[in-house]
Order: C-alpha cells, then sequence, then structure tokens
C-alpha cells in the first residue's frame, strides 16, 4: 500500500510540473518545442524525490528483528540522497544564471544532467520505498 501511495502522491505530484508543461504544449497554437522540455522541472522532480526519502529514512524506526534495515543501510541510503540532492541544487544553479549564462554553461549538457538524476532519483527513491515496504510488511 505504502508504494501506491509513494507513487500517486510523491512520483505524482514531483512529476506535476513536466506533465503541466505537456499539456500547455498540446494546448498550444504555435507549438515550440522549446517550452516542452525544461531542465529545471527535471531538477525539482528529483530533488522532489530525494526530499521525501531523507524524511521517510528519518521517520523509520530501526526495529531489532532481523527483517529489519539496518543504521548503517539507512545512513547509506541517506547519504546518496544527499549526494543528489547537492548535485540537483548545483544543477539548479548553473540554470539560474541570467541569460548571459546560456554563453557559460550548454543548456543541452544541463538538460541531460538534469534528466539523468531525475531518472536516477527516481529508482533511488524506488528502493528506498521498497526496502521500507519490506520491513513494515
Amino acid at each position: 500500500m505504502k508504494k501506491n501511495r509513494w507513487l500517486y502522491y510523491t512520483a505524482g505530484v514531483a512529476a506535476l510540473p513536466i506533465a503541466i508543461r505537456i499539456i500547455v504544449f498540446l494546448l498550444m497554437a504555435k507549438q515550440d518545442l522549446s517550452v516542452l522540455v525544461n531542465a529545471v522541472d527535471f531538477v525539482y522532480f528529483g530533488l522532489t524525490l530525494n526530499l521525501s526519502n531523507m524524511n521517510e529514512l528519518n521517520s523509520l524506526r530501526i526495529k531489532k528483528r532481523h527483517k529489519a534495515i539496518s543504521e548503517n543501510d539507512r545512513e547509506k541510503l541517506s547519504s546518496w540522497s544527499i549526494y543528489a540532492i547537492i548535485v540537483l541544487c548545483l544543477i539548479l544553479g548553473f540554470l539560474y544564471v541570467p541569460e548571459g549564462g546560456q554563453d557559460v554553461f550548454n543548456p543541452i549538457t544541463m538538460l541531460i544532467a538534469s534528466i539523468s538524476l531525475a531518472v536516477a532519483s527516481f529508482f533511488l527513491s524506488l528502493h528506498v520505498i521498497n526496502k521500507i515496504n519490506r520491513i513494515e510488511v
């Protein structure tokens, strides 16, 4: 059950900017492909998922049973989420450089990096929620 809630409430809400951008693109009279994909949407998707990982892992009680997640595993998962948050925030900072920043940072590279990190964040978050699901069953 927790996995379904994660999919709808966390991943679904995190994907709202991307979905809204697609809907706007489809409804535009003159469709411009530059409106369809924006790196900032993917950065926020990744940030939302990693912040929810941190919230889930911090609220998890360590159980003494053999199936429980160890403190070491919890710290490992938390540190991966922290690293992802740091890198996503750096990319977000690069993306917020004014228009002159287009000459400094390649927009295609930033888009590829943000999409890659968003996908990695999705699978990390899925791994975390699966691990928590196994414990709480």
